[in-house]
């Protein structure tokens, strides 16, 4: 999807073309998520940094909502994706698989001062932990 389309959506939504301003803007960012791959990083990076990392957006207000449209818009969205990724892709599989949380915990035990937030750890230390 182009920032372009985003944006008029976005006027749309704000505007009260038909919706209403939040459920709008959902649908904006669920959409623009199921069309740019590039998009989805972003949303997840900006939830992250500012949004205590819940990812759905219909658990955000409004103003948050417009502040991710707005910034994605402008292009000054620069949140690490492949680190990001890598980080909550651990964390994903801590939550999926016991043995995979066992493992990780060992590993943050010996090698990372006990702390087992992968978003507490840098990339190099989370590339060793998978090559491990």
């Amino acid at each position: 999807a182009d920032r372009r389309a985003m944006a008029d959506g976005a006027g749309d939504a704000r505007n009260g073309g038909g919706m209403d301003d939040h459920g709008g803007l959902v649908d904006i960012i669920k959409q623009v998520q199921r069309d740019d791959v590039r998009a989805k990083q972003q949303w997840t990076g900006y939830c992250q940094a500012l949004g205590g990392g819940k990812l759905d957006p219909a658990k955000h207000a409004a103003d948050f909502l417009q502040g991710f449209i707005t910034h994605y818009e402008s292009g000054a969205m620069t949140f690490p994706d492949a680190e990001f990724a890598l980080a909550d892709f651990t964390k994903g599989m801590q939550r999926k698989n016991v043995s995979f949380r066992a493992v990780w915990a060992a590993y943050c035990n010996q090698f990372g001062n006990g702390r087992c937030d992968p978003a507490k750890h840098d990339s190099a230390f989370l590339h060793g932990f998978y090559e491990y």
